[in-house]
């Protein structure tokens, strides 16, 4: 588990903003090039949080968090060490190289039963800023994987929501008059909807929504051909002047015409449908986020499919219509087994979709899922949240409400559209 990920880098030659560099999270680790210097970091896991919280009680969060950035701070920074304000408790803890779960509860304990807990935390964070400041350096605090870190019982979701409504308001009331540690703190967006904190609102303007727009994957995709196919990668620099090194300044349009010798113009019964609008819509969820891993695993196993084809399609075109479809609905069960996991709560009412039709109503989810009332709505909702049903009936419409299951999901759960056979 990754609480807490420190980067570190020159104040002035890096220092830019992180929301203008572009960065990707792949499987887990952070990659950009604002970064001269990193740290990974993993101490404490959801048994450790529940321990902490059972000893301190519900309401003492910001005294973990503020101490738990003191802990990471110096375990990854081992020249702030020799600050004179600094608890020797902690520099003791840090110093070695894999420090046991025990001690670490039991020290995040103490400070927080300590009368001056706040206070001597809050000046040890800024004896530590102004550290780096006279360093000319920064740290970035990257708050990852916090949908995970506290475990998936009902009691660790309530753990969950107030610690981390805790960590943001802790940011929002004292890390601002930090200059030279800036928190980056990443959350799936159903979770931050849950979250109800003091001056919530105040986060405006200062969050940003991390999404792969369209352009963006068929960058993705050209580069990797680009890259792979030596054939595809001059035809594309002959005929549309498209390199690896141009593909960031490439408008839609362009990117869109660039693919049509991987994949065609278009596909599906009389043709009508663009090649680009099948693929995206197949890797979507029911709020519209694209996920370039599907994208990536949809292009190899057609490209699997298209190897046991025992004609040629076309000299021009790569890839023919049927192997995209063949192997969509692998990638579907693959996309399944992803949400599951991202989505614990959600695993039991996953598995009763299991050959039903799309789209189903209320009635039939209430019967399937064993619940009703105010239970079902608060499912529903966590289920269109987690982008896997979204709602067909108009706001009009008479009772039942009708929900749709996205496709990206269908095939995994074995289930149809209504109207197929």
């Amino acid at each position: 588990m990754s609480l807490l990920t420190l980067r570190r880098c020159q104040l002035g030659a890096s220092r830019r903003r992180f929301e203008d560099a572009q960065v990707l999270h792949d499987q887990g680790r952070w990659t950009g090039s604002i970064y001269l210097g990193g740290y990974a970091i993993e101490i404490l896991e959801s048994n450790d949080l529940a321990s902490y919280e059972q000893q301190v009680g519900e309401n003492s969060w910001s005294i973990f968090w503020l101490n738990y950035a003191l802990l990471q701070l110096c375990y990854a920074i081992p020249e702030l060490r020799s600050l004179p304000e600094l608890d020797q408790q902690l520099v003791e803890l840090v110093d070695q190289d894999n420090p046991p779960h025990s001690p670490i509860v039991e020290w995040l304990v103490h400070r927080t039963q300590s009368p001056q807990a706040g206070s001597q935390a809050a000046d040890e964070l800024r004896a530590i800023d102004r550290w780096l400041q006279e360093n000319k350096e920064v740290v970035w605090l990257l708050y990852d994987e916090l949908d995970a870190g506290f475990g998936s019982t009902p009691k660790d979701y309530v753990r969950r929501k107030q610690a981390l409504g805790a960590l943001l308001a802790w940011w929002l009331e004292s890390g601002t008059s930090l200059r030279c540690i800036v928190p980056k703190i990443f959350l799936r967006e159903d979770i931050w909807n849950q979250l109800n904190f003091t001056n919530k609102g105040h986060y405006t303007g200062r969050s940003l929504q991390l999404r792969w727009d369209e352009a963006d994957l068929w960058r993705l995709v050209l580069r990797q051909a680009l890259t792979s196919s030596a054939t595809l990668s001059r035809f594309l620099e002959q005929k549309l002047g498209v390199t690896v090194e141009r593909l960031n300044a490439i408008e839609l349009e362009q990117l869109r015409t660039s693919l049509y010798p991987l994949w065609g113009e278009r596909m599906g019964r009389g043709k009508k449908a663009y090649t680009y609008n099948w693929v995206r819509t197949r890797i979507a969820d029911g709020q519209k986020n694209c996920f370039p891993r599907s994208l990536v695993l949809l292009l190899q196993e057609a490209v699997k499919r298209e190897k046991d084809f025992s004609t040629e399609y076309s000299k021009e075109i790569v890839l023919r219509p049927k192997a995209l479809i063949n192997a969509f609905p692998y990638v579907s069960e693959q996309r399944v087994d992803e949400v599951r996991n991202e989505y614990p709560e959600l695993k039991d009412h996953l598995d009763r979709l299991q050959n039903e039709r799309s789209p189903i109503e209320e009635e039939r989810l209430a019967e399937i899922w064993t619940v009703e009332d105010n239970k079902l709505t608060e499912t529903i909702r966590d289920m269109i949240e987690a982008g896997i049903l979204t709602e067909r009936s108009r706001a009009n419409d008479p009772p039942p409400r009708v929900y749709a299951v996205a496709e990206l999901y269908l095939y995994g759960l074995n289930m149809v559209r209504k109207g197929q056979r």
